[in-house]
């Protein structure tokens, strides 16, 4: 079984794609982004909560470059080392490390490398965002229980203005 705990970690973005909130132009967008502590206090949460799965998404922030990110998902799983850790930073949730090798496993995903500064390429794969309820769909078939839920900002349907900080909300997709 896979919950799965979704952390919006920033709305910056760099792109300007015009169907997005959050795009670079967006004058009325309440900009913000989560510190190293602020995503590891919601894993704290979210572990104490259940979820062992972490799913952090955002626009296309240049702060989290592959170091930070890597450093970043080696701290996740050094704190947890029985979660999976996703981002979605753009239109892909990757995955890395022994996560990307056994989700590549599960899923039939091509397992490809990234430079994270460090001695070796990080194993990596990932889905497109749009492709994302197919691949959990398979999830599914082979067994697994999967729920997403978002631990952020609660935001208008144009992704503009915060209503509510520090949030739940949860989809359970069905058995």
């Amino acid at each position: 079984m896979f919950i799965r705990g979704l952390i919006e970690i920033s709305n910056i973005c760099k792109n300007n794609c015009l169907y997005c909130g959050i795009r670079r132009d967006n004058r009325d967008c309440e900009r913000y982004r989560l510190t190293k502590e602020d995503i590891l206090s919601c894993c704290d949460e979210g572990y104490a909560l259940g979820f062992r799965t972490f799913v952090m998404q955002g626009g296309e922030d240049g702060y989290f470059t592959d170091e930070v990110l890597c450093r970043l998902i080696k701290k996740i799983k050094e704190n947890y080392p029985d979660t999976l850790v996703f981002f979605r930073l753009g239109d892909f949730y990757e995955m890395f490390f022994d996560d990307a090798i056994n989700v590549s496993r599960e899923l039939e995903l091509t397992l490809t490398g990234r430079d994270c500064g460090l001695d070796e390429r990080a194993p990596m794969c990932g889905v497109p965002f749009h492709a994302v309820d197919n691949y959990v769909s398979k999830l599914i078939e082979k067994g697994y229980r999967v729920k997403y839920t978002a631990i952020g900002r609660l935001v208008d349907e144009s992704f503009s203005k915060v209503i509510e900080e520090n949030s739940f909300i949860t989809h359970e997709t069905p058995r």
